[in-house]
């Protein structure tokens, strides 16, 4: 798979219009405009940021043992095989800035069970990440990542599903620990996210 690397200020601008579009789209939901608290939304941008590229390194290092090729390559800064990306780091972020505002309207709406985010969690990642892939792909005429099976035309895959549900297991327990204590676990996600991301490429 061939590499692009459009100028970063670009990019810049294109992750700040999809923040700009889960806040606008959240208020829609909520019928609303959402006050937000800063140090959480901080504490899911970093920590979203860093849990998203390890998570991609291990699940995508995994399905390549098992299947014997990756499932996803990516195409934009990558690193790492190609499983992850330098910018992927950002856009996790902003979906981590998602999962707060939806996080806490189910709170506010309904107390549900871990699982049961956990299976949100992995239906709403397809979602976001189709849309973010389409998105780009329109903007800078190729794809962001792709994914090898071509049942949805290569933007995600029914087989992403049930790995991103597992995933969701380990992001909601990880916000509900750090979210007792933000000061300590924001910098501690901020390293981890810049070692994998910058540093161990």
């Amino acid at each position: 798979m061939q590499h692009y690397n459009p100028p970063m200020f670009q990019l810049l601008l294109f992750a700040a219009a999809c923040a700009l579009g889960v806040y606008l789209l959240n208020c829609l939901i909520m019928r609303k405009w959402r006050k937000l608290n800063w140090e959480h939304v901080v504490l899911h941008v970093v920590a979203m940021a860093a849990m998203g590229v390890v998570g991609e390194v291990a699940v995508n290092t995994m399905y390549h043992f098992v299947v014997g090729r990756p499932l996803w390559t990516y195409t934009v800064y990558p690193i790492h095989h190609d499983y992850t990306s330098q910018y992927a780091a950002l856009l996790w972020g902003v979906y981590g800035l998602n999962l707060y505002m939806l996080h806490s309207m189910l709170t506010l709406r309904h107390k549900l069970p871990l699982y049961k985010l956990a299976v949100i969690f992995g239906f709403e990642s397809m979602i976001f990440e189709t849309l973010i892939d389409v998105a780009y792909k329109l903007t800078f005429g190729h794809y962001f990542f792709y994914y090898w099976p071509a049942d949805l035309w290569h933007f995600t895959t029914v087989q992403v599903l049930p790995l991103y549900a597992l995933c969701g297991f380990v992001v909601f327990t990880v916000f509900r620990k750090f979210g007792r204590d933000p000061k300590f676990f924001i910098p501690l996600s901020a390293g981890i996210g810049w070692v994998v991301a910058f540093l161990a490429t």
